[in-house]
């Protein structure tokens, strides 16, 4: 189901759909937010394509009054860092306005790999959760596992840790966790938090390193030892004399 207030855009995206994604499918289309959550009682879709900015209402409005979230959601927007952020917070999906064929094929070629939308509702929440904060420094980061999502403060994070396509995460308590996402889905998204891409399999919260050792080794202030790459040295030093 595809929901947004510009007619065109219902249409644009029906026939890009219809063109470019080889699934059995049924689609339907609403640009009136109230009518949007009817149809979606009835219609009951798998997935929604679910606009952000709606005038006067938002796509995060029409998502917080449904009651039962039994289906995927890929937002669709215009650059909006506040809620592009907001969503790359919760591990959820977007396209960027104008939607190119290419996004539109690897939208859907990440919905039919992830797993049933059990679990998902609990990450609607969460988004909604960070949207109530009103500034990104407050939000919490959703951490998919292949068994459930954790839901843990940058702030709580010592570094980011590459194995194949999966990224331990180390916590200041000590605990370690096991994200079913690569490092690369991480590394601009918490480098706004000062966490810093020392080498291609390590990412460091800057206020947790100690010192360099011998100019390629970094030590960290609980113990932890992490390479760091010769063409990283450079803007490592410019980065920590910003502290």
């Amino acid at each position: 189901m595809i929901v947004d207030d510009e007619i065109m855009s219902v249409k644009t995206l029906t026939v890009m759909i219809e063109k470019y994604i080889d699934l059995p499918h049924s689609i339907k289309g609403e640009t009136d937010f109230e009518s949007a959550l009817e149809l979606i009682e009835s219609f009951k879709p798998d997935l929604l394509l679910l606009d952000v900015v709606m005038p006067p209402r938002t796509g995060f409005d029409l998502l917080a009054q449904i009651q039962n979230r039994n289906f995927s959601v890929i937002f669709t927007t215009a650059f909006d860092n506040y809620a592009i952020q907001a969503i790359k917070y919760s591990a959820l999906d977007y396209l960027l306005k104008p939607i190119s064929a290419e996004e539109l094929k690897s939208a859907f070629a990440r919905y039919i790999e992830s797993p049933a939308f059990s679990g998902k509702a609990e990450q609607y929440n969460h988004l909604l959760t960070n949207l109530q904060t009103k500034t990104p420094q407050l939000f919490t980061l959703a951490i998919p596992t292949l068994e459930k999502t954790y839901y843990v403060s940058p702030a709580d994070l010592v570094r980011c840790e590459s194995e194949s396509n999966y990224t331990w995460f180390y916590l200041v308590n000590g605990e370690k966790i096991l994200s079913s996402k690569t490092l690369k889905a991480y590394d601009s998204l918490l480098a706004e938090e000062g966490f810093l891409r020392v080498h291609r399999s390590h990412l460091v919260n800057r206020k947790h390193i100690l010192r360099t050792e011998k100019d390629d080794l970094l030590v960290l202030k609980n113990g932890d030892t992490i390479p760091l790459a010769r063409n990283k040295r450079n803007p490592f030093r410019a980065s920590m004399k910003e502290l």
